[in-house]
Order: structure tokens, then sequence, then C-alpha cells
């Protein structure tokens, strides 16, 4: 048998060049892998030949090698170097493109969304529905001992209201993190809040009254659809692929068809591992969505608090990259990839940075200040990245697990979603089975799931549901998938 060539390896040709040298690295290997001249099974090139190929320290490799490895890419074979792991085929495949009435109406809303918040952290429940991190993935140490030392050493402003826009401390380190978001942004781009939700919140209040329309994609982030109810909005639902987003051709038509009687005032997207649906938009799309809105004059309420958690080398750019006239309102935080408690999050509101100021101040004054300032050493000391180094190939080999789990136990004919960063799936049962009486006979076993209907205005999605795999994988977790796999076969029939 005549050996193969080493696959030829080059930082010259792909996309990420003004990337850290290490991730270059992994960028040119998968690229490798995606193009077929590298296969499962295969010797990947070893630590010493990629560095005489390419002029690179040692250490660098290794680094590469590290996270490849980390992410199920390669695997360390002893003494006999690195080779192409086998990528799993669970036979699932991925629900087809949504198809939501395209109306404007109330949003409906649901008994299960305060059961579910009564639910969220009591302690006999495993929670398998609700979109955050598990405590135990949070660098709780690092944490405290960053808190600690803020503590000590805050001077007596540390202790007062730190006003709006925020901690100056924090707005820097936001502006400098934007060059990785493939932003210039500025530290008064940016306005702190409490959360990423009530940034959203705020964003309604500064483009939308009651009675206007607000569009986004379908299934959405259920909690937004609680807030436009609060607020007296109405809500359109439009189409959308759980691979390649909100379908712009059928936004194009509402806004058309909506000019008269409710037109469309603002829009509301996660473009970035979405919420349920877990895609990414392309940026031959994001730009589009942007050109279209600033076309028709319609605000972009964008939640990019998923983009960190991405399982690639190279993060993806928010809409706000694409924004040249101030329409979009780019909203996140860190409680999904560092702290859920820290409850600090962040708003640049392009056009609309007075008013945003206005009512954070009106709403609740400010953020507190020690949870800024925490957060602000977090980015600064590099904490956060070195978290999220070891927090991205932990929920990626989670989400693998449970794709196992749910091919071996639900249904036949589920299709689940099939994401490259975050931690949500959206799963689709067979249509005869009732996703709420799924939700409750779950419940009973202490076992809790996100249902579909909570994620539509009008309460679609009955054979549908979120699943969170923001948790470290164990026995009993194995045991809860199972548990609502095998009762949902059941009531499939």
């Amino acid at each position: 048998m005549v050996p193969s060539k080493p696959a030829l390896i080059s930082l010259d040709s792909h996309a990420g060049k003004n990337l850290p040298l290490y991730e270059q690295v992994v960028l040119a290997v998968r690229g490798l892998i995606d193009n077929g001249s590298l296969r499962p099974n295969d010797k990947a090139p070893s630590i010493r030949s990629l560095h005489k190929q390419l002029g690179v320290s040692m250490a660098t490799i290794v680094q590469a090698y590290s996270i490849l490895e980390a992410q199920g890419v390669i695997e360390s074979r002893p003494r006999s170097g690195f080779y192409i792991c086998n990528q799993p085929d669970f036979q699932l495949r991925e629900p087809e493109k949504t198809t939501p009435a395209q109306i404007s109406r109330k949003v409906s809303t649901h008994e299960i969304v305060l059961s579910m918040a009564e639910i969220g952290h009591t302690p006999d429940i495993i929670n398998l529905g609700t979109a955050t991190l598990d405590a135990e993935l949070f660098p709780i140490k690092a944490l405290r001992r960053i808190m600690g030392s803020v503590v000590r050493h805050s001077d007596a402003l540390g202790f007062y209201y730190d006003m709006v826009p925020g901690d100056y401390k924090l707005l820097k380190q936001l502006a400098q993190r934007s060059l990785r978001w493939h932003c210039r942004m500025k530290a008064d781009d940016f306005v702190i809040t409490n959360g990423a939700m009530e940034s959203m919140h705020l964003a309604l209040l500064a483009v939308a009254k009651p009675g206007d329309t607000i569009a986004m994609e379908s299934p959405t982030f259920y909690p937004l659809l609680q807030t436009i109810h609060r607020l007296g909005m109405y809500a359109m639902e439009i189409p959308t692929d759980p691979r390649t987003g909100m379908d712009l051709d059928a936004l194009q038509t509402a806004i058309k068809n909506s000019q008269h009687k409710h037109p469309i005032k603002a829009l509301f997207t996660v473009p970035n591992f979405n919420n349920p649906l877990g895609f990414v938009m392309s940026d031959d799309n994001k730009q589009h969505l942007v050109d279209l809105a600033t076309a028709h004059d319609i605000a972009i309420i964008e939640d990019d608090i998923y983009g960190d958690l991405h399982f690639d080398a190279i993060r993806p750019a928010p809409l706000k990259a694409f924004d040249k006239e101030g329409v979009v309102l780019h909203c996140s935080s860190l409680s999904k990839s560092l702290c859920s408690g820290l409850r600090v999050g962040w708003i640049a509101p392009g056009r609309w940075v007075e008013d945003i100021k206005r009512y954070k101040y009106l709403m609740n004054v400010s953020t507190p200040t020690i949870s800024q300032l925490t957060l602000a050493e977090c980015l600064r000391s590099g904490l956060y990245d070195r978290h999220l180094a070891q927090l991205r190939p932990t929920l990626r080999q989670t989400m693998g697990q449970f794709f196992e789990v749910i091919a071996k136990t639900f249904p036949k004919g589920t299709t689940v979603t099939q994401p490259r960063g975050g931690f949500l799936l959206w799963v689709v049962l067979p249509e005869n089975v009732n996703v709420t009486q799924l939700y409750q006979e779950t419940l009973v076993h202490n076992v809790s799931i996100a249902p579909g209907p909570i994620f539509s205005a009008g309460q679609e999605y009955n054979n549908c549901l979120r699943l969170c795999c923001g948790l470290p994988w164990h026995d009993e977790i194995e045991w809860a998938l199972s548990l609502v796999g095998k009762t949902a076969t059941k009531l499939a029939g």
C-alpha cells in the first residue's frame, strides 16, 4: 500500500489572516478536513513538520492542536501522533424552514412561562429547558478572587451610584473588545444595563410605541414576546430557516404588505447562534438585512449574547459591524458565557443613544457599580478569554452527547438543529406529539423542558421543544434526556 502524500497546509489563503497564529493554524487544518484533503483516520501533520512548513513556533502548533483536540477534530494516539477523528453520524436530520402566519397580532401569553420561571432554580428539578449555563461551568473561584480584589481596592465611589452611561473602565473594555467583533466602537457608543434583557426593553421603548409592530424570527426568544405584550405592541413572525436564518425575501414582502395598515417599526433578531434555532446568518445576509432596514427606516434590535460561544476559530460578526447609519441597537451581556448573577449587560444603540440614556436613568438610575468593576477586570485581566477557551469545547462535547441520546431515545422522525456554537437545540417531534403534555408528564419526574408554543406569538410549534446543553454532562442528565425521549416516543404512539 502506497502511503498518501502529506497534506500541504498554508496560512496565506484562508479568511483569518488577522487572527492570532494559533487560530490561523486551527482554521487551516479544519480547511483541509472540509475540502477532503484530510479524512477520518488520516494522520494529521506532525507538530514538528508544521513548525518547519509554516515557520511558526512549536508552542503555537501545540496550542492549535490542543484546541483541535478539545473540539473533537483530532485525537492523540500513543507513540503514533495525531489523527483525524471520525465525525459521528447520528442519522439526525435538521428541521425544515418554519412557516408562521405573517400577520401583525397581539402576543398570546402562556401560563407555562410563569411555571418555568418558578421552577427554574428548584434544587430537585433537572432543568433541560432554561437557556443558562449551569453554575458548575462558571469560573467561580476566579470570579471570587477578582470581585474580592475589586471590593478591597475600590474607593468610596465604588460603593456609590455609577450613573448613566456606566463605569468608564467597563465602557473602555467594551470599546476595545468591539474590534474583535469587526466593529470600531468608542466608549461613549455604549450604555451599561442590568443584563441584555433590560437592553432589549430599553431598545423597544426607544424605537416603538404601543400599537407598533415588531417583526422577528419564528420561533423567537420568548421573554421578548412577553415584553412586547407588556408594552402594548404587536408581533409579526417571519419564516426562518434553522440553518441560514430569517427569510429576507419574506421579510421584504412583509414590509411592503404592512406599510398601510400595521407598518413594521422595528425588527428583533438573534443572528449569531440564534435562540432557539442556533443558526448563524451569513455575512451577505447580515449586510442585506441592514441595508433593507436602512432603506425602510426600520430599527434593528440585535441580541448578540451568544456570539462569543463559537465552536469554530472565528467569532461571527454581529449586525452592528455592517451598520453605517446607526440603525442597529446592539444588545449583549456575559450572562450566558461568564456568570449570570453579575447582571451586567450593554447596549450600543446607534442613533438612539440619547433616548436610551434617558430611559435607563428613568427606569432604575444605574447598574450596580461593583458588578461593573468586576466585569471590567474579567475582561482586562484575560480571565474571560481563558474561560472561553475551556468553555467552548465543553459545550461542543456536551452537545454531541445530547445528539447521541436524542438519536437513541427520541421518536422516529424527530429532527434537531445542529449549531456550530451556543448551547441550545431546537427539537421537532412527530406532529402527533403534544409538547405541553410532554412538559407536564416529564415534570412529574422533576425534569423540565421548554415547550415550543411559548416561542411564538400565536402559540405555534405544538410539537417542538428547546433543550439546553449548558450543563455538565453526567449520568443524571443522560437519564433526564432519555426520559424526555422515551416519554415523547410513548406520546407518539
